[in-house]
């Protein structure tokens, strides 16, 4: 994996925001509750058996206690793991089948929820209604045919901003149900201090044209 300034910003926060919500939707779906843990320390000790171990290098883990040696990180994972024990609360896990997942250039989804709406058995999907109370400033709501266009136009960006954020629009999805251009909708979400998700579709090529535009710049 790559960790160059084109793609810090992808890795760090698009790609593991993403995925830590994929894995929320998941288990909620199931009644099981997400608790973050701080990774921070986890590679210090023995997942196994307790004990300090040793970093020879940095992606090894040493335990001379038990003799285990192997990743770091699945020291790590299985050290998170454990801390992070499920047992207790939530629905009891039950063996399901697994749940295959494609993407659609914006987010991770079931093959069969973009397959016309039908389940891998034929039967036809249950309606799904989603319910959103959004929060819109009291100024907007004066009398007179204005008013109720700039409060239509401010529930449609409140609207995107709220699919955006969860990562079930990229940002350009996201403008085109707000009905504004890409930067007047970026420039929406500075106003409101809501962080950007990018697609990374969409931050390839916005770097590639910020690129492109300081060549020419600098041509000139």
């Amino acid at each position: 994996m790559d960790f160059g300034p084109r793609n810090l910003l992808v890795h760090n926060f698009w790609a593991f925001r993403m995925l830590r919500n994929i894995i929320e939707a998941a288990c909620s779906r199931h009644g099981i509750r997400v608790e973050m843990l701080e990774p921070r320390g986890t590679s210090s000790t023995c997942a196994v058996c307790g004990s300090p171990v040793k970093r020879p290098v940095r992606h090894k883990v040493v335990c001379e206690e038990c003799g285990r040696v192997w990743h770091a990180d699945a020291n790590a994972a299985l050290e998170i793991l454990l801390q992070g024990s499920s047992k207790g609360h939530g629905a009891e896990a039950t063996p399901l089948k697994p749940l295959a997942l494609r993407w659609n250039r914006h987010r991770w989804v079931s093959r069969f929820e973009s397959a016309a709406g039908t389940l891998p058995g034929g039967d036809k999907m249950p309606d799904q209604t989603i319910r959103i109370e959004l929060e819109l400033p009291k100024e907007l709501f004066i009398k007179g045919r204005e008013s109720a266009q700039r409060v239509k136009m401010e529930a449609l960006k409140r609207l995107a901003a709220t699919f955006y954020v969860d990562g079930s629009l990229s940002l350009g999805k996201a403008a085109e149900l707000a009905n504004v251009s890409k930067q007047e909708f970026l420039d929406f979400l500075a106003a409101h201090n809501i962080p950007l998700n990018y697609d990374l579709d969409e931050l390839e090529e916005d770097l590639a044209n910020v690129e492109e535009f300081l060549q020419n710049e600098s041509g000139l």
